[in-house]
């Protein structure tokens, strides 16, 4: 099967005096298209005729005989620069398609959060503005892209994968992506959230960051947490909430339909962290195997062989089990 032969990332950055991104919002929330050959860390500006282009063929490739694709956009956390976005992206990327093995293709949504530790609450206004003022740009262009390839005969169905301060970037744009119909979203994942952990609390509803625009998308929605999260704890003190990403759903409330909290604590922990070399367990999601596995198993709409219902849990409560996914393969 062929794989797609560039990474992409859109950014809503400005660009400083001598044209490098900075960490600041581009006026008005204007997007920038750049691409690298596959492999590569080192990002060019493409006009967007090019970068849909190329991205419509990569599709296009993927897609083969079967006339269907799937198209994953990534949208990262807090504490991302430009360079560093243009190093972890190949990476986490390339993980999810080689050892997760997801058979689609991913496009990364950067934008400016924060270029230094105390920067917290700046980011979170920037994350706020990026989904008011730049998601309804991504999603006219996601929308081009479905409709030039159905034209094609070739269907395009999309995926969302958030890590972080991404998903409070995601829960201030669900509802532009929501009012694009011809959007097919099929599987929103939300991995170490920074939302409250009521978030998809339907009794009674979230009153800091209610899900419904998020749940309204139709989609399959999945909660990936640990509580060996260890950078989560710290946003509990600024945010005065739990954080969903640390706790997961909040226990005995029903959730909405299609949510399920996913607790990795027995997969996602200090201990594999270090054997895989990631520097924070709030980052390991994207360097252990089983969670690629189960991400990339969820988002081609397949029953993953890890997950196991947590016991005397109410339905779209479960847990990753390592054992489960070896005796399943």
């Amino acid at each position: 099967m062929a794989s797609q032969q560039t990474n992409y990332i859109i950014t809503n950055r400005s660009r400083d005096i001598f044209g490098h991104f900075d960490d600041a919002l581009a006026a008005n929330g204007d997007l920038t298209y750049t691409t690298a050959a596959e492999g590569s860390t080192s990002f060019s500006i493409a006009a967007q005729a090019a970068f849909t282009q190329q991205l419509e063929s990569d599709l296009t490739n993927v897609a083969g005989e079967s006339g269907n694709v799937q198209l994953c956009i990534f949208v990262h956390g807090f504490h991302t620069s430009w360079p560093g976005m243009e190093q972890q992206w190949p990476l986490w990327g390339g993980n999810l398609a080689g050892t997760g093995g997801y058979e689609g293709v991913v496009v990364a949504f950067d934008w400016p959060s924060g270029d230094y530790d105390i920067d917290y609450y700046g980011a979170k206004e920037r994350a706020a503005r990026t989904g008011t003022e730049s998601f309804p740009q991504l999603a006219a262009f996601l929308q081009g892209v479905v409709a030039d390839l159905r034209n094609a005969g070739i269907t395009v169905t999309l995926q969302v994968l958030c890590h972080s301060m991404g998903n409070f970037v995601m829960w201030n744009g669900a509802e532009e992506l929501a009012t694009k119909p011809a959007l097919p979203v099929s599987e929103i994942l939300l991995v170490a959230a920074e939302l409250s952990n009521d978030t998809f609390a339907v009794d009674p509803p979230d009153p800091n960051t209610p899900g419904q625009a998020i749940a309204s998308l139709g989609a399959n929605v999945t909660v990936y947490y640990s509580g060996y999260d260890d950078v989560l704890p710290i946003a509990c003190t600024l945010d005065k909430w739990a954080e969903l990403g640390l706790v997961g759903p909040v226990s005995g409330h029903t959730l909405f339909e299609a949510v399920t909290g996913l607790d990795c604590t027995a997969v996602v922990n200090p201990a594999n962290a270090g054997e895989y070399n990631a520097t924070e367990v709030h980052t390991a999601y994207f360097v252990i195997p089983e969670v690629l596995q189960d991400m990339a198993m969820t988002l081609m709409g397949e029953a993953s062989t890890y997950r196991t219902p947590l016991a005397g849990a109410v339905a779209g409560r479960e847990w990753l089990d390592p054992a489960a996914g070896s005796s399943g393969s």
